[in-house]
């Protein structure tokens, strides 16, 4: 995986290089690249769209299928991100019910006999 790193890019959002998956059969891997290109490479994105909505209205789009591959991506991206969210929240919320119902069987019995018999 070291040869991965020093390949070229072939795309904007992936590096590939041959690796072997099952069987010995060679297959591209994707690696994720640091955040600062994703975010420069969506900003891209973004103007190209404006630029294209800043155009007269026409019957047909500019490369139609690669704006709803793009478009499809973005929900499938943020509906992935809400689930994240959701699921974290949910952890998060299970793990402080636990604590807390742990927390009375924590506590020593002692306490409550002896405050009783003062």
């Amino acid at each position: 995986q070291a040869q991965c790193g020093s390949r070229a890019l072939s795309s904007l959002f992936w590096q590939r290089c041959p690796c072997k998956g099952a069987m010995g059969i060679d297959k591209p891997c994707l690696h994720l690249l640091p955040l600062k290109q994703y975010e420069v490479t969506l900003q891209s994105a973004r103007h190209v769209l404006a630029s294209l909505l800043a155009q007269p209205a026409r019957p047909y789009i500019v490369f139609a299928k690669l704006v709803r591959e793009i478009g499809e991506q973005t929900v499938a991206l943020r509906e992935q991100s809400a689930a994240s969210i959701i699921q974290r929240a949910f952890r998060r919320t299970v793990a402080i019910s636990a604590a807390a119902s742990a927390a009375p069987a924590l506590a020593p019995a002692s306490r409550s006999s002896a405050s009783g018999s003062g």
